[in-house]
């Protein structure tokens, strides 16, 4: 298996393991209840960042590239809260996308070292 292939994988993995736990943090540290829908949703879209960075080809520092990739990737998640009326849902759901998105670069470049 070629590193390319490695590297999508373990991006993807990393991307839904982070999706599982922002889905943790949510339900048992804010106490919200969560319909199925949305929880797969969300895992889902964890996993699609992950395998964004998996497969991009863009050439910035890895701790730019993920949260470049993270903010990108929950745009989707996070433009639908401005029409509420309120900018904090959306400024909070984009810093995540962020920081979930610079950790699975860090997993995927610097831990397992499946440079692009």
């Amino acid at each position: 298996m070629n590193n390319l292939v490695r590297r999508i994988i373990v991006a993807t993995i990393v991307g839904l393991l982070c999706g599982v736990w922002n889905h943790y943090n949510m339900v048992m540290l804010g106490g919200t209840q969560v319909p199925l829908a949305i929880t797969i949703s969300m895992i889902g879209s964890f996993g699609i960042i992950g395998f964004t960075i998996g497969i991009s080809i863009l050439k910035i520092k890895w701790i730019w590239h993920g949260a470049l990739i993270g903010i990108i990737g929950n745009l989707p998640a996070s433009l639908p809260l401005t029409l509420l009326g309120d900018i904090r849902p959306f400024l909070i759901i984009s810093l995540l996308g962020m920081f979930y998105g610079v950790i699975i670069e860090l997993f995927t470049t610097v831990i397992f070292r499946l440079k692009r």
